[in-house]
């Protein structure tokens, strides 16, 4: 995809990237705002920078296995994303640039330094690898690392991402059309017989609800 191929098309919610896809160019998607997901098919093996940046909707990211490079400030300022599932097993060093919601400047020692925000997503990597992903400082970029695969359910107009290996849920998502007058969360969450137990409200999950005038939390 070439550079600012689809620069502030911002009216499009979904993209289905072909298996043929190798390179994602400089501002391929920068100021999509409306994208809301995004699977970065396999095969792909650079992302440029500022490819998703300001993807502001964007809530679940999926990189491939293939990725090799990823530029700075690709995913700057997507201030939804609550679950990044990264299939890389030998991850790579990336700026902090590349995920975070922006950044200040600190000149408490007399010198101009740069300190990054970090997202509020979780990243999900595969099994036996966290080590290694928490060794780049743009791999730490976010609330959280767990190992695993990361599977999705809903229920009562809550959609939740629960981890298999060990039993938690987040709430990541509401139906943000309901008007809520009470909303209750909780303890726990049975799925195929198995009960999750709801430890966290992930970033954005309630935002935009037009009425909430009491939340019950029975989660902790």
């Amino acid at each position: 995809i070439c550079k600012s191929a689809f620069a502030s098309c911002w009216r499009l919610n979904s993209v289905e990237l072909p298996t043929s896809l190798r390179t994602i160019e400089v501002g391929a998607f920068d100021g999509t705002y409306k994208l809301k997901s995004l699977v970065i098919p396999v095969c792909v093996k650079t992302i440029g920078n500022y490819a998703f940046r300001s993807c502001s909707s964007l809530q679940k990211l999926e990189l491939p296995s293939t990725l090799d490079s990823i530029g700075n400030e690709a995913f700057t300022y997507t201030n939804s994303l609550s679950s990044v599932i990264s299939r890389i097993q030998n991850p790579f060093e990336i700026s902090q640039s590349v995920f975070c919601l922006g950044w200040d400047w600190d000149y408490s020692t007399g010198e101009e330094k740069q300190i990054f925000r970090k997202s509020n997503a979780n990243l999900y990597v595969p099994d036996g690898t966290s080590e290694e992903y928490q060794k780049y400082d743009g791999w730490n970029m976010f609330a959280a690392i767990y190992e695993g695969e990361i599977k999705e359910y809903e229920s009562d107009s809550l959609k939740y991402a629960y981890l298999m290996s060990n039993q938690t849920a987040t709430v990541i998502a509401s139906d943000k059309y309901r008007s809520y007058s009470s909303i209750t969360i909780p303890g726990t969450v049975t799925i195929d017989g198995v009960d999750y137990r709801v430890t966290e409200i992930g970033a954005n999950a309630f935002n935009e609800c037009y009425k909430k005038y009491r939340i019950e939390r029975g989660y902790s």
